[in-house]
């Protein structure tokens, strides 16, 4: 953003402090630009009819751009509302990039122009952006406003700010039918194959937050609509609004229509947008898949733009996904399309640098070991019965995610907050646990030899219990095998190869873009190498690197462990090497915890 921008908010913000309303400063800026373009005053009419009044003094406009209207509003919102809205102003050079996708290859000719609509319109900057792609292309800005550019919000303010940011632009009037008041998630704004394009950044809103989660009327409202839509139960209770977006997306195009929505990154992986994801499958082609970093929005989250494609009528598409990373749209190289039933992370993991490594399924650690993680209702029932270790010889170590690195625990070095409180080595006394009958049983069929492993991770974290007697805290996956090969499977997981494979399978699952997060279906899933003598050294390096004492023998057995296990996997020492650069947090902690 320019320096005017700047000013412009800055003096917003104060005036807004000093008890001036959003609304009133809203029109005041609209009718600064309107006075600094064509001086029709009445363009801003939308606001005024919202309920603003004309401020006592003028608000500067800045460099005059219409899109700065969107910025304004978003920045005027309080923190909650747009946390609890999840809305973010999109970046210009976001929506631009995300329209050019969109509309190139298909619509540069087209006569008249296509019908693009906006299902969560915000500010307008996506109407914004493709009203100028498509002048540049040649229309008429006066009859794309008026005639071409389609959206619905749920915030009046929002879509009188939309409105006159548009009639800005276009120098004429956007008719209040053209940008309207709705819930186009439950309700059919428009005509199901009456929309050549929808693009948008529609809000993001986790179903596990307590403040953003669906209430339940809209609940089955938005399951009742999809339902007819597919014929299946598409949504789940926990689907990110934001890909349900992509169901009214494809509902709302017709024959040879696009739909490109910003997406958090979550949606790739997501195990609740899986069915989501199956339906794009089904119904339209993945055309384009644009990565953009945490950072790119206000919010602190990754983000994606699959661009979709409905070809019913049309040549055979190409056979791969062109892929973009970044602020400026750089070109990525491309994949193949994923099939139904495929997670969508793979095509992006290249854009992160993850390697591709091509593994075997003959053999999968289900074949030989089971695995659990538990759910809400054993988490809760052993965070109740917490208490810091005394001796008592009936008290069980407790393990949680964030006392685990690969071949090593920090049970008794390092403090984690568990259930509320803090503990440096939690323990469980299984008769505590008397009145959760079903958490006790789950709890004592894991009192056995197994390997632990941490989810949320840079690389895939294991411990191996041997003695049997410490019990896992959910999330930590507790993995069951014959105690001859206890060693190996930690071998096989704490392996380059799997970490990276993981990498790819889970990119955008977890909290960090940088992390790993394996179920315990996943895990199941995991590829194993061919027996032989490199996976049993692998294997004898493995004992050794949880064994040490200090960091040098750990680090010095680990790396060797890796060398050993990429020969066994048969992968590139680039992926060792890879792999030893998202290890070094886990280095540190070693050094830290345990000595050099």
């Amino acid at each position: 953003m320019d320096a005017s921008g700047d000013a412009l908010f800055e003096e917003l913000r104060a005036r807004a402090d000093a008890g001036e309303t959003p609304l009133d400063l809203l029109l005041g800026l609209a009718l600064s630009m309107a006075e600094a373009g064509s001086n029709d005053r009445s363009l801003a009419a939308p606001l005024r009819e919202a309920g603003g009044r004309e401020p006592a003094s003028p608000v500067a406009c800045g460099d005059g751009d219409p899109g700065l209207l969107g910025r304004a509003h978003e920045l005027l919102l309080g923190s909650a509302d747009r946390h609890d809205g999840g809305v973010h102003y999109t970046p210009s050079a976001v929506a631009n990039g995300v329209v050019d996708l969109a509309l190139r290859g298909r619509f540069e000719r087209a006569k008249p122009a296509p019908i693009v609509c906006d299902p969560t319109v915000g500010g307008g900057a996506f109407l914004l952006a493709a009203g100028r792609w498509l002048a540049v292309a040649g229309h008429d800005p006066a009859v794309l406003a008026a005639h071409h550019l389609k959206g619905a919000d749920i915030d009046p303010i929002a879509v009188a700010v939309s409105r006159v940011a548009l009639s800005l632009w276009a120098d004429t009037p956007v008719p209040a039918e053209s940008i309207v008041v709705a819930d186009s998630l439950v309700a059919r704004v428009w005509v199901p194959g009456s929309i050549d394009v929808v693009l948008g950044n529609p809000p993001f809103l986790s179903q596990l937050g307590a403040r953003t989660a669906r209430g339940r009327a809209t609940a089955g409202a938005v399951a009742k609509r999809f339902r007819s839509l597919t014929d299946t139960d598409v949504v789940s209770a926990y689907t990110d609004t934001a890909a349900l977006f992509l169901l009214v997306g494809l509902e709302l195009v017709g024959e040879q229509g696009r739909v490109a929505l910003v997406e958090p990154l979550s949606i790739l992986a997501a195990r609740d947008a899986g069915n989501v994801r199956d339906v794009c499958a089904a119904h339209s082609r993945l055309e384009h898949l644009w990565y953009g970093p945490s950072g790119t929005f206000d919010a602190a989250v990754a983000v994606c733009a699959p661009v979709l494609a409905v070809d019913a009528g049309a040549p055979a598409p190409p056979a791969e996904v062109r892929l973009w990373s970044g602020m400026e749209f750089e070109a990525g190289g491309s994949a193949a399309p994923p099939k139904v039933g495929e997670s969508w992370a793979v095509l992006a993991a290249p854009l992160l640098g993850i390697p591709l490594v091509e593994l075997s399924a003959d053999s999968l650690l289900g074949d030989v070991a089971g695995a659990t993680a538990g759910f809400r209702d054993e988490y809760y029932a052993v965070t109740a019965v917490l208490r810091e270790a005394s001796g008592d010889a009936a008290e069980r170590p407790v393990l949680s995610v964030g006392l685990v690195d690969p071949l090593r625990s920090y049970w008794g070095l390092r403090s984690a907050r568990l259930g509320g409180r803090a503990f440096t080595a939690p323990v469980a006394v299984l008769a505590d646990l008397a009145d959760a009958p079903k958490a006790l049983a789950w709890v004592e069929r894991l009192q056995v030899p197994k390997l632990l492993l941490a989810t949320q991770s840079a690389t895939v974290e294991v411990w191996v219990d041997e003695q049997g007697d410490v019990v896992p805290l959910t999330p930590v996956v507790a993995v069951m095998a014959p105690p001859d090969r206890l060693w190996h499977l930690a071998a096989a997981l704490s392996s380059p190869a799997i970490t990276a494979w993981a990498a790819r399978l889970t990119l955008g699952a977890a909290r960090s873009v940088s992390a790993v997060k394996l179920a315990a279906r996943q895990v199941l899933q995991v590829p194993l190498p061919p027996d032989g003598d490199d996976w049993d050294q692998g294997a004898v390096w493995a004992q050794r690197a949880q064994a040490a004492t200090h960091a040098g023998a750990w680090r010095a057995a680990v790396d060797e462990m890796a060398t050993a296990m990429d020969r066994a996997y048969g992968v590139d020492p680039a992926v060792g090497a890879w792999w030893r650069g998202r290890r070094a947090g886990a280095d540190a902690r070693v050094e830290r915890f345990t000595g050099p």
